[in-house]
């Protein structure tokens, strides 16, 4: 105890009480100790702050709830049958006459869990997870070894080992069902997969029924399709949950998004192509809608906005191979697939996106299907789209209001409606462009550093607080660029 603290003692019971030491404790000790308590804390805060800015329809989305038809504001699932959602203010379920005001307050209520265990579902659901083990740039080497070994004691007493779904085979007729009649995908390649042990039927998690049974609900009528995720050594690392029935889709109990990846290969002989698309589902559809079959091509599910395996993504194109990006076709799709060239550089990369509907899936039922789809377009983004191509801040004020008034039921106007069609027709064009100016810069053998401010320049016209709109300049150079390939 430093003698500063050290109470008024006479000396003979100060030995008595406090024997002094033969080596005096370190400050080294208690400065790592301290570190560590703070970066705990820090990462405490973080998560509060991620989770509190979650939107609840996200969150109810992967609670297995939709909306309501018909009721505005009003979501539901097999169990619960009356909640309503409002931005800003919370969630109340009028059947139970009880509410909350955000996500934790929703997974609590919903799964009848605590709320430590809600903020872990949360954080496996939508990647919020931390590492326990993070060191300032400012850091000692010595202080770096003296917080590894608290890091990984933490770490191995906290973090929860992957629960693989059992398997259950008389409810794969209806993950087939759903997989090839809802999603269109071919029979061949769902078969294929499930032969694979890739993708399996299973029913809810025996702790969730468990909880559902106590409350006097049954679930034992859900049903998952299972995406198993590998490592790139084939050893499965987590899994991808998707109701057949319901709206719920999440990872496993103990599923990390940086360990492993829903994959397979077409083709045969070493891969010459890999194709990136945000969910199984996704990289399936792309699958079927790719030309060139000859290629051998590895297609890989991100699960969003995943980690990427970037080191095979560089030895492909290190020998001569094809990245193809085939994220979503809205904001978050678009700015995962320019951090992924950001990260890559040059190289033989193609972004694919849909020019109908959201996601390839939809472009593949629409395809299948012969329906009418309509080009994607969601009223709570537009005022960034407005943003992004140059509107004034009375008219992006003026879309934010109207998107409020779509929000609390209200119809969108005809007029309305026009003008925001023509704002995501004009986005689109812009991201267009944008992409083959990058394709230009690349065949003309631009810098390094031109590339990267290419890809800096996307990625701030799609950033999700304060897009960034071209400047006169930068549009000019851009169409420079393109004009000198064509």
């Amino acid at each position: 105890m430093p003698e500063s603290v050290t109470p008024s003692q006479p000396d003979a019971v100060k030995k008595q009480l406090l024997p002094q030491p033969t080596t005096k404790p370190t400050v080294a000790f208690n400065r790592a100790a301290l570190d560590h308590f703070r970066e705990r804390q820090r990462e405490r805060e973080l998560l509060t702050q991620q989770i509190l800015a979650l939107p609840l329809e996200d969150v109810a989305t992967r609670l297995g709830m939709a909306p309501k038809k018909g009721e505005k504001g009003k979501w539901c699932n097999e169990q619960l049958g009356n909640i309503s959602l409002t931005a800003g203010k919370g969630w109340y379920d009028w059947n139970a006459g009880v509410g909350g005001k955000n996500a934790t307050s929703l997974a609590m209520h919903v799964l009848g869990i605590d709320r430590r265990a809600a903020r872990d579902w949360l954080a496996v659901q939508f990647g919020l997870s931390r590492p326990f083990y993070c060191v300032s740039s400012c850091s000692s080497a010595a202080t770096r070894q003296r917080r590894k070994p608290i890091a990984s004691t933490r770490k191995e007493r906290t973090s929860r080992s992957f629960v693989v779904p059992t398997p259950d085979e008389s409810k794969w007729m209806e993950v087939q069902f759903y997989l090839v009649s809802q999603r269109a995908l071919p029979l061949e390649l769902v078969e294929a997969l499930h032969r694979e042990g890739k993708i399996y039927a299973s029913g809810i998690a025996p702790a969730v029924l468990k909880s559902l049974q106590q409350q006097g609900k049954n679930g034992k009528k859900l049903t998952n399709a299972v995406f198993t995720r590998q490592d790139l050594h084939g050893e499965v690392k987590g899994a991808s949950l998707r109701d057949v029935r319901g709206k719920f889709k999440g990872l496993a109990e103990g599923s990390r998004k940086d360990i492993g990846w829903f994959f397979f290969v077409q083709g045969k002989g070493e891969v010459q192509r890999i194709a990136l698309a945000e969910s199984a589902i996704d990289a399936m559809s792309v699958a079927t809608l790719t030309k060139y079959k000859h290629l051998t091509t590895l297609y890989i599910a991100t699960d969003g906005t995943g980690t990427l395996p970037l080191e095979l993504l560089r030895d492909c194109l290190a020998r001569g191979g094809q990245i193809i990006l085939a994220q979503d076709a809205d904001r978050a799709g678009e700015k995962q697939a320019w951090n992924v060239v950001k990260a890559l550089g040059k190289g033989n990369i193609i972004r694919a996106a849909p020019n109908l509907g959201k996601d390839w899936n939809e472009f593949l039922q629409a395809t299948v299907t012969a329906t009418q789809l309509e080009r994607w377009c969601k009223t709570s983004e537009w005022w960034r789209i407005a943003q992004a191509i140059g509107k004034s801040n009375k008219y992006v004020q003026r879309v934010k209001i109207v998107a409020a008034e779509v929000e609390s039921g209200q119809p969108l106007s005809k007029e309305a409606k026009a003008s925001m069609e023509r704002d995501f027709c004009q986005w689109r064009e812009i991201g267009a462009d944008l992409w083959k100016w990058w394709r230009a810069a690349v065949m003309l053998d631009k810098t390094a550093d031109d590339l990267q401010q290419i890809a800096d320049t996307a990625l701030a016209f799609y950033a999700e607080q304060h897009p960034l709109p071209l400047t006169a300049e930068i549009l000019l150079q851009m169409q420079q660029d393109i004009e000198l390939l064509r």
